[in-house]
Protein backbone atom coordinates (compact mmCIF):
# COMPACT_ATOMS: atom_id res chain seq x y z
CA UNK A 1 0.00 0.00 0.00
CA UNK A 2 1.32 3.28 -0.84
CA UNK A 3 2.01 5.98 1.80
CA UNK A 4 0.12 9.36 1.71
CA UNK A 5 3.82 10.64 1.41
CA UNK A 6 4.53 8.74 -1.79
CA UNK A 7 1.35 9.52 -2.75
CA UNK A 8 1.23 12.83 -2.75
CA UNK A 9 4.97 12.98 -4.15
CA UNK A 10 3.88 11.20 -7.25
CA UNK A 11 0.86 13.46 -7.56
CA UNK A 12 3.17 16.73 -7.22
CA UNK A 13 5.60 15.55 -9.39
CA UNK A 14 2.81 15.22 -12.51
CA UNK A 15 1.51 18.46 -11.58
CA UNK A 16 4.24 20.24 -11.40
CA UNK A 17 5.51 18.50 -14.85
CA UNK A 18 2.60 19.99 -16.54
CA UNK A 19 3.05 23.55 -15.15
CA UNK A 20 6.35 23.64 -16.54
CA UNK A 21 4.94 22.60 -20.21
CA UNK A 22 2.75 25.69 -19.43
CA UNK A 23 5.28 27.96 -19.01
CA UNK A 24 6.14 26.72 -21.94
CA UNK A 25 3.35 28.23 -23.90
CA UNK A 26 3.29 31.90 -22.31
CA UNK A 27 0.15 33.19 -24.13
CA UNK A 28 -2.01 30.36 -22.83
CA UNK A 29 -0.16 30.96 -19.56
CA UNK A 30 -1.07 34.41 -19.19
CA UNK A 31 -4.74 34.23 -20.96
CA UNK A 32 -5.06 31.19 -17.93
CA UNK A 33 -3.53 33.93 -15.24
CA UNK A 34 -5.47 36.92 -16.24
CA UNK A 35 -9.08 34.66 -15.91
CA UNK A 36 -7.95 33.36 -12.44
CA UNK A 37 -6.83 37.11 -11.37
CA UNK A 38 -10.15 38.18 -12.02
CA UNK A 39 -12.01 35.53 -10.88
CA UNK A 40 -10.17 35.94 -7.31
CA UNK A 41 -10.77 39.76 -7.42
CA UNK A 42 -14.26 38.58 -8.04
CA UNK A 43 -14.00 36.40 -4.56
CA UNK A 44 -12.24 39.58 -2.45
CA UNK A 45 -15.18 42.08 -4.00
CA UNK A 46 -18.06 39.18 -3.27
CA UNK A 47 -16.55 39.21 0.41
CA UNK A 48 -15.82 42.66 0.61
CA UNK A 49 -12.34 42.18 1.67
CA UNK A 50 -10.79 44.90 2.84
CA UNK A 51 -7.42 42.96 4.00
CA UNK A 52 -6.29 40.23 1.79
CA UNK A 53 -2.99 37.65 2.29
CA UNK A 54 -2.37 36.25 -0.95
CA UNK A 55 1.31 35.04 -2.59
CA UNK A 56 3.56 36.48 -4.98
CA UNK A 57 3.53 33.55 -7.58
CA UNK A 58 6.89 31.56 -8.73
CA UNK A 59 6.71 31.63 -13.20
CA UNK A 60 4.85 28.18 -12.98
CA UNK A 61 2.39 29.07 -10.30
CA UNK A 62 -1.21 30.02 -11.17
CA UNK A 63 -2.58 34.01 -11.16
CA UNK A 64 1.21 35.53 -12.73
CA UNK A 65 3.36 37.78 -12.01
CA UNK A 66 0.61 40.71 -12.01
CA UNK A 67 -1.14 38.72 -9.41
CA UNK A 68 0.18 41.00 -6.03
CA UNK A 69 -0.17 44.50 -8.12
CA UNK A 70 -3.96 43.45 -9.38
CA UNK A 71 -5.15 43.04 -5.74
CA UNK A 72 -3.26 45.62 -4.35
CA UNK A 73 -5.09 47.95 -6.71
CA UNK A 74 -8.33 46.11 -5.42
CA UNK A 75 -7.88 46.60 -1.38
CA UNK A 76 -6.49 48.66 1.29
CA UNK A 77 -4.32 46.36 2.77
CA UNK A 78 -2.26 43.37 0.82
CA UNK A 79 -0.01 40.70 2.94
CA UNK A 80 2.58 38.57 1.38
CA UNK A 81 4.81 36.04 2.56
CA UNK A 82 7.91 35.55 4.37
CA UNK A 83 9.41 32.29 5.06
CA UNK A 84 10.94 31.57 7.66
CA UNK A 85 13.46 28.42 9.27
CA UNK A 86 11.71 25.79 10.52
CA UNK A 87 8.78 25.94 7.97
CA UNK A 88 6.86 28.82 9.70
CA UNK A 89 5.92 32.06 7.51
CA UNK A 90 5.72 35.51 8.66
CA UNK A 91 3.93 38.65 6.61
CA UNK A 92 4.87 41.78 5.48
CA UNK A 93 2.44 44.97 3.98
CA UNK A 94 2.97 44.51 -0.05
CA UNK A 95 4.23 48.53 0.38
CA UNK A 96 6.41 47.43 3.08
CA UNK A 97 9.43 45.19 4.60
CA UNK A 98 8.89 45.24 7.90
CA UNK A 99 7.31 41.57 9.13
CA UNK A 100 4.08 42.02 10.96
CA UNK A 101 3.33 40.36 14.24
CA UNK A 102 2.46 36.84 14.45
CA UNK A 103 -1.83 36.28 14.11
CA UNK A 104 -1.98 38.94 11.58
CA UNK A 105 -3.84 36.55 9.15
CA UNK A 106 -6.65 36.17 11.90
CA UNK A 107 -7.46 39.78 10.54
CA UNK A 108 -7.87 39.19 7.14
CA UNK A 109 -11.23 38.78 5.46
CA UNK A 110 -9.47 36.19 2.93
CA UNK A 111 -6.69 34.09 2.58
CA UNK A 112 -5.57 33.23 -1.09
CA UNK A 113 -2.92 30.34 -1.18
CA UNK A 114 -1.18 28.50 -3.68
CA UNK A 115 -1.58 24.79 -4.32
CA UNK A 116 0.01 21.99 -6.53
CA UNK A 117 -3.65 20.81 -6.26
CA UNK A 118 -7.73 20.68 -4.58
CA UNK A 119 -9.86 18.43 -4.56
CA UNK A 120 -13.72 19.27 -4.00
CA UNK A 121 -13.75 18.90 0.08
CA UNK A 122 -10.70 21.46 0.11
CA UNK A 123 -7.80 19.56 0.65
CA UNK A 124 -4.67 21.25 -0.92
CA UNK A 125 -1.46 19.80 -2.03
CA UNK A 126 0.93 22.29 -1.40
CA UNK A 127 4.88 21.78 -2.06
CA UNK A 128 5.44 19.53 0.60
CA UNK A 129 6.80 21.91 3.32
CA UNK A 130 3.56 22.17 5.19
CA UNK A 131 4.18 25.99 5.57
CA UNK A 132 0.70 27.04 4.82
CA UNK A 133 -0.83 24.00 6.82
CA UNK A 134 0.68 25.84 9.60
CA UNK A 135 0.10 29.01 9.09
CA UNK A 136 -3.85 28.27 7.85
CA UNK A 137 -4.12 25.89 11.00
CA UNK A 138 -7.13 27.42 13.78
CA UNK A 139 -7.76 30.07 11.55
CA UNK A 140 -11.51 30.65 10.79
CA UNK A 141 -11.73 33.65 8.18
CA UNK A 142 -12.08 32.23 4.45
CA UNK A 143 -9.26 30.75 2.38
CA UNK A 144 -9.33 29.76 -0.76
CA UNK A 145 -6.74 27.39 -2.78
CA UNK A 146 -5.61 29.01 -6.35
CA UNK A 147 -5.15 26.37 -8.68
CA UNK A 148 -5.48 25.43 -12.44
CA UNK A 149 -8.96 24.06 -13.54
CA UNK A 150 -6.83 20.69 -13.74
CA UNK A 151 -5.53 20.82 -10.83
CA UNK A 152 -8.91 20.78 -9.21
CA UNK A 153 -9.01 17.02 -8.69
CA UNK A 154 -11.51 14.38 -7.59
CA UNK A 155 -9.46 13.36 -4.36
CA UNK A 156 -5.51 14.41 -2.98
CA UNK A 157 -4.30 12.13 -0.65
CA UNK A 158 -3.86 14.08 2.62
CA UNK A 159 -2.66 13.64 6.52
CA UNK A 160 -4.19 14.32 9.40
CA UNK A 161 -2.21 17.89 9.83
CA UNK A 162 -3.25 19.15 6.34
CA UNK A 163 -5.73 22.40 6.50
CA UNK A 164 -8.74 21.89 3.68
CA UNK A 165 -9.85 25.67 2.15
CA UNK A 166 -13.24 26.94 2.14
CA UNK A 167 -12.91 27.92 -1.68
CA UNK A 168 -11.78 27.02 -4.81
CA UNK A 169 -10.44 29.67 -7.84
CA UNK A 170 -9.47 28.91 -11.08
CA UNK A 171 -9.63 30.25 -14.32
CA UNK A 172 -13.42 29.01 -14.72
CA UNK A 173 -14.74 30.70 -11.35
CA UNK A 174 -14.45 30.46 -7.71
CA UNK A 175 -16.81 28.36 -5.80
CA UNK A 176 -17.33 26.72 -1.97
CA UNK A 177 -15.47 23.84 -1.40
CA UNK A 178 -17.96 21.06 -0.08
CA UNK A 179 -18.84 21.32 3.25
CA UNK A 180 -17.78 24.46 4.12
CA UNK A 181 -19.99 27.73 5.55
CA UNK A 182 -17.66 30.21 3.81
CA UNK A 183 -16.82 32.17 2.44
Amino acid sequence: MMTSARAKELLRRELLARRRQLRDSPERKAELDSQITRHALALVRELNARTVAAYDPFPTEPAGRGFPAALAAEVPTLLLPVTLPHGLMAWKDYEGSEQLPPGILASCDVVLVPAAAVDKSGLRLGKGGGYYDRALAGLSVPTAAVVYHDEYVHTVPHDPHDVAVSAIITEEGWWRSEGTKTP
